[in-house]
């Protein structure tokens, strides 16, 4: 359970993350 959890919080960070780094690209 608290695996899932911080999978998904990972993989949500991540998904942020790289949103930035495209936003600073542009």
């Amino acid at each position: 359970m608290t695996e899932s959890l911080y999978a998904c919080i990972r993989k949500r960070f991540k998904a942020v993350q790289a949103k930035t780094i495209q936003r600073t690209s542009l």
